[in-house]
């Protein structure tokens, strides 16, 4: 009896010790269920940077393709400009509708995401056939609505799913939109046509109609005569499919997760933010983004409305206008002025890149001030000695590409980490993105036909001036956020 004793014992010990106590396994499932959320946000997040990167290259074709329009339109840069800035019309429309369908119909963002590429894959496509500048300005407003709607959608999407640690994948999708900058002159750069402009101080090769057109970019009267005639049309259907293979993924994605959402209920907790309804007194009071304080909300709203402003300026003069300046300025030939504005496309995405990285080790209030400050230093040697050096004007667009591609991203995360960035508040951020680029963008084509091409440097430092202005406020009020909420910054 005391051997089947002893038998017994050490069979029920060996049991107990093969059974894994009941903590343990519950520790093992959430593990799993943490990390099945973690791959899940990790997906979408993937999914995002492609659809960046699609909205990067319909986006910025206009960009080496401006000297195409031109003389398909037979206009000026200011008509031309004037037209493309439709898009910055377009965009104030695409944030309020983004922003008041992503707070009423958030477990959709997917779809409104899809629908809006398939919408900007079709006008992309149509683009190079219009020989209107009025008519280009109309599609051009429709590019801005599809811009608006992904913005709002897309940001708010990141936000809610990483929550406190948004910075580093708020990065690293917008780096997408510059992988889309630089692949956009790749794309453009084979169909460009090319000319020889000859007057009387000059003779330089760029692009042409078929042909002979006075231009107004210079004091004296000059002329053009094709080499190669443009065949950009080839270009912006190529962007038009890579529009169209994106939104496909998001269509699949949007039903992929309406069925999870049924069926698994944390999926639903983890999207609270995005499906639940909010009030419309609450969807516009700035207190219900700023924990019920009304006036620090206020005064970040204002502030974040300012930087974007000037900075949505200070982009939109730069990625428009680099290329017609190296080859106005300094005598690029038609090739280098592409890779040029290649050049800044692969440095906006390397700037991103290194803020996602930099954001998971420093504090985004530090990487905002150093990146306004650097690009400051930027715009003062494009003013000074990039005006007679070729060489230095490839180094310091590499420079402001750099400085220029993170500044976004960093400012979002910025006002997330003081305020909760709803999808009216991105909105409102935004209508500052929209209004910079048209003001500017427009003012800046009629200096440069009026004033000469180095009024483009001149309004590019002036706008960096006053981006680190600006950020300069933002440090102000985070440090100010404990006198005002009671709350540490």
């Amino acid at each position: 009896m005391a051997e089947l004793k002893n038998i017994t014992g050490t069979i029920n010990s060996d049991v107990q010790n093969d059974v894994m106590p009941s903590s343990d396994v519950k520790d093992t499932e959430q593990e799993m269920k943490n990390l099945e959320s973690t791959c899940s946000k990790a997906l979408r997040t993937v999914v995002l940077v492609c659809v960046w990167i699609s909205m990067g290259t319909y986006m910025e074709i206009n960009g080496p393709t401006l000297k195409d329009l031109i003389l398909r339109t037979r206009s000026s840069y200011e008509d031309v400009t004037s037209a493309v800035s439709g898009r910055s019309v377009g965009k104030f429309v695409g944030v309020v509708i983004g922003g008041l369908i992503t707070d009423r119909f958030g477990r959709y963002s997917d779809l409104f995401i899809a629908l809006s590429l398939t919408v900007a894959a079709i006008t992309v496509a149509i683009v190079p056939w219009i020989n209107h500048t009025d008519v280009l300005w109309a599609f051009y407003l429709l590019l801005g609505i599809t811009i608006g709607t992904i913005d709002i959608a897309g940001q708010r999407i990141v936000l809610v799913s990483w929550k406190e640690k948004a910075a580093s994948p708020m990065h690293i999708v917008h780096l997408g939109y510059g992988v889309g900058g630089f692949v956009a002159p790749l794309i453009a750069n084979p169909y460009l046509a090319v000319t020889e402009t000859v007057g009387p101080n000059t003779t330089n090769s760029s692009i042409s109609n078929t042909s002979m057109i006075p231009t107004t970019t210079i004091p004296t009267t000059t002329t053009t005569s094709v080499i190669s005639p443009s065949r950009i049309e080839y270009a912006y259907a190529i962007v038009a499919g890579i529009a169209v293979v994106v939104a496909s993924v998001l269509y699949g994605y949007q039903c992929r997760t309406s069925l999870l959402s049924r069926k698994h209920e944390t999926m639903k907790s983890d999207n609270q933010n995005l499906t639940r309804t909010r009030k419309w007194r609450e969807m516009l009071n700035p207190a219900s983004c700023a924990e019920g304080h009304f006036c620090f909300g206020f005064l970040i709203l204002v502030a974040l409305f300012l930087k974007y402003f000037v900075y949505t300026a200070c982009d939109r003069m730069f990625s428009t206008f680099i290329r017609s300046y190296s080859i106005d300025h300094l005598n690029f030939n038609n090739d280098d002025a592409s890779y040029l504005n290649t050049l800044y496309w692969i440095f906006y995405a390397v700037g991103r890149f290194v803020g996602f990285v930099s954001a998971r080790w420093v504090s985004v209030k530090v990487l905002l001030m150093v990146e306004s400050a650097c690009l400051l230093g930027v715009s003062v040697g494009l003013y000074t000695i990039a005006t007679y050096s070729q060489t230095a004007l490839w180094v310091l667009t590499a420079m402001a590409g750099f400085f220029i591609g993170p500044i976004f991203p960093s400012g979002i995360a910025w006002g997330d980490l003081h305020i909760e960035l709803t999808g009216l508040a991105i909105t409102w951020v935004l209508l500052g993105s929209s209004f910079g680029g048209l003001a500017f963008l427009r003012f800046g084509g009629y200096a440069y036909d009026h004033l000469g091409n180095k009024a483009f440097v001149f309004m590019f430092m002036i706008l960096t001036i006053t981006v680190l202005c600006v950020d300069i406020l933002l440090t102000v009020l985070s440090l100010a956020k404990k006198r005002i909420t009671g709350r540490k910054g």
